[in-house]
């Protein structure tokens, strides 16, 4: 009785654990906020290449039509948000980080925002 009670005890603390320990391992890889976790711009990533292939890294996976914006992309828990435009209007997207597959998108003033870009593509000074 007293073996099963302790056995039930662990397997109860592992199971509550599991989601804490996994999401700590997964928020190691997030980049929340420009330039960074701690907004230094460093990664903290370890074992990096030195040096790109002649041919440049593999792609993958790619995705169009996010529109024109201007926006920092964020990675959080798994996923990649950043700014677009869909139907004209400026849109905020949700992706999946392994696919690239929209979760979510949604239009921050329920489509009363059209995107008016007049000073053209490019770095903002």
């Amino acid at each position: 009785m007293v073996r099963s009670t302790i056995y039930s005890l662990v397997f109860m603390f592992m199971c509550g654990a599991a989601p804490i320990i996994q999401g700590t391992a997964a928020e190691r890889l997030d980049w929340p906020q420009w330039r960074g976790p701690e907004r230094t711009g460093i990664s903290k990533e370890t074992g990096l290449i030195k040096e790109w292939p002649k041919e440049g890294p593999k792609v993958l996976w790619k995705i169009e039509n996010l529109g024109a914006a201007y926006s920092a992309v964020t990675v959080a828990r798994g996923r990649i948000f950043t700014q677009g435009t869909k139907d004209g209007d400026e849109t905020i997207f949700s992706l999946d980080l392994q696919t690239g597959n929209t979760i979510w998108a949604v239009s921050p003033n329920g489509g009363t925002a059209p995107f008016e870009e007049k000073r053209g593509n490019g770095a903002r000074g």
